[in-house]
């Protein structure tokens, strides 16, 4: 039985279980269930991990995603965003929608990927057909006793509480609160899904942003090549593919 426990902020709480709501739920037909994942960011102390933030990065496939190139460059970005800030990657949620709370042999090959760089890197499983407030958060919180094992891992207990950070502000980011690039951008590919356009304040409104911090945003991303549209006169313009 581990001795580690976890301690999730309400906003990661709130954060990762609307990424995974928005691609399975009551809302969408069983047939349009898809697999949402995302990392944790925070700090460990005295067997303590503390998960300050959640940052959604993958959504729309199927279950059993596995991780490839593309979300290995993106997870090295994170990691060296967050120890900037003296924080460290904590590991990562993803939803079994309709599936069940447990840990597949692909995940915990995924989960090695985490222990790699965190030997005490947790994995969140969320169903959202077993949550039922108060009584069932819906998700349990795994850890694998022995780092690098892809055979055994065991539940760790956790409570939601919030968790405090010293924040540093960093040249030529966003202010708090600060928003990865990734997350940004993964936003937006949820927001294009639905609508032609959206207005810079508007956006700013829907992501907690100031629009100043939703411009610098928006011009890193040109600058990356990576904006799924055009800014003209305040007002995104998306690319439809």
């Amino acid at each position: 039985m581990t001795e580690l426990r976890v301690v999730l902020d309400p906003k990661a709480n709130e954060t990762m279980k609307k990424h995974m709501y928005r691609y399975a739920g009551s809302s969408l037909p069983e047939d349009q269930w898809r697999e949402a994942m995302g990392v944790f960011i925070g700090y460990t102390k005295k067997k303590v991990i503390y998960v300050s933030r959640a940052i959604p990065l993958v959504h729309g496939t199927d279950v059993d995603f596995e991780f490839g190139p593309k979300e290995l460059v993106t997870f090295d970005k994170i990691d060296r965003r967050a120890q900037e800030r003296g924080l460290i990657i904590q590991g990562w949620y993803h939803s079994h929608p309709g599936i069940g709370i447990f840990l597949s042999p692909d995940d915990m090959k995924n989960h090695l990927v985490y222990t790699t760089f965190n030997p005490t890197a947790i994995a969140l499983v969320f169903d959202h057909t077993e949550h039922r407030e108060p009584v069932s958060p819906g998700f349990k919180i795994f850890i694998t006793p022995e780092p690098g094992s892809i055979s055994a891992y065991e539940e760790v207990p956790f409570e939601i509480a919030s968790v405090k950070i010293k924040k540093k502000k960093i040249k030529g980011e966003p202010p708090d609160p600060f928003f990865f690039l990734e997350e940004f951008l993964t936003e937006l590919d949820a927001i294009t899904k639905t609508k032609p356009s959206i207005a810079v304040k508007d956006l700013a409104d829907l992501l907690g942003l100031d629009v100043d911090s939703v411009n610098t945003l928006i011009l890193e991303a040109i600058k990356d090549k990576s904006l799924p549209g055009t800014l003209e006169k305040d007002v995104l313009l998306f690319n439809k593919t």
